[in-house]
């Protein structure tokens, strides 16, 4: 990234859940960091599973394709699962069954969702644990589907914890008939509903749950903060920038950070300093009063009794001056 450059952060909402009969979920939206310098940095969000179907020519029980696939739905007919596209950030989803009506688990970032069986729906895919908050922490586990019998699926392949990346439990009987929503900040796919006509408990009966929505981190090395935007931390070794929701990233110039280039590059602790023992460009990326050292080449000694060369000329803004000048600074 550049110096005095500032980067548009963009942190994807999660999908909405399906609130009517046959009604897919909403694919999540995408997460980026964008800006001059750089290629642009899209994770693509999640697709949503799909409805229920007793249409033979609908297409609404099939999961939709994202940064991981969405879980078929099921009814009369088998939804199939959504594809990871574009792929390498994530897994499909798991097609629908029409035998106990059980939906397809949601695709997560380190696995794909699971087939539903004949007690429970499909477990949503497993997510994976990352460290870079400073904290191993999990995103973006597959939702759980949703299942006409014993329970729907759960989040991110597992019942209860943080490794399940904040994907959302299919319907579970003690906890109501709709679909949990994926955990703020995780990335984590909506759990699938089912609609029966017992009474919910807390949610609208045979909603699915709304996805996650995204996170963007950014870390850079060293304890002396070079950025402004985001919650901004330190682990000790790194300082974090953490973007729960849209926002700027901008760097700026650090003491720690050379202010040219060109050259050897060194630090004393003090000065930054820029050696050149060949032809090169010095160039300031801000205004700058310096200190130099200028020697020129050597002369030449003479051949057969010749006489020795002179030194090249020394010329510096600090110290004693050659041949009794005077010292003088540069301003770049």
């Amino acid at each position: 990234m550049l110096p005095s450059t500032a980067y548009t952060i963009t942190v994807g909402s999660g999908g909405s859940g399906g609130t009517t009969f046959d009604t897919p979920g909403s694919n999540g939206s995408n997460s980026s960091i964008s800006g001059t310098g750089i290629t642009t940095v899209t994770s693509t969000g999640g697709g949503g599973g799909g409805g229920v179907d007793n249409d033979s020519s609908s297409g609404s029980r099939d999961g939709r394709a994202g940064g991981s696939g969405g879980g078929g739905g099921s009814g009369a007919y088998n939804g199939s699962g959504g594809a990871a596209d574009p792929s390498g950030q994530g897994y499909g989803g798991a097609a629908g069954v029409t035998t106990n009506e059980a939906g397809g688990g949601g695709g997560g970032a380190g696995g794909a969702g699971s087939v539903g069986i004949s007690t429970r729906g499909g477990e949503g895919g497993v997510a994976l644990a990352v460290a870079i908050s400073g904290s191993s922490l999990y995103y973006a586990g597959g939702g759980g589907g949703g299942a006409q019998t014993g329970r729907g699926g759960y989040g991110g392949g597992v019942a209860t914890g943080q490794q399940k990346g904040g994907g959302g439990n299919g319907n579970l009987p003690d906890s109501g008939y709709y679909g949990h929503s994926g955990s703020e900040s995780s990335g984590g796919g909506g759990g699938g509903g089912y609609g029966s006509t017992a009474a919910s408990q807390g949610g609208t009966e045979g909603d699915g749950g709304s996805g996650g929505s995204g996170i963007v981190i950014i870390r850079y090395s060293g304890t002396v903060q070079k950025a402004t935007g985001g919650e901004i931390t330190t682990d000790g070794t790194n300082m974090i920038h953490t973007f729960r929701s849209s926002g700027t990233f901008t760097t700026t110039l650090s003491a720690e950070s050379p202010k040219a280039t060109g050259g050897y590059i060194t630090t004393d602790g003090t000065y930054w300093i820029h050696t050149f023992n060949t032809s090169g460009t010095f160039t300031p990326n801000q205004s700058l009063t310096v200190d130099y050292l200028v020697i020129a080449g050597g002369g030449a000694g003479g051949h057969d009794i010749g006489g020795g060369g002179g030194a090249g000329g020394y010329l510096t803004s600090t110290g004693t001056q050659g041949g009794g000048g005077s010292a003088v600074h540069h301003y770049l």
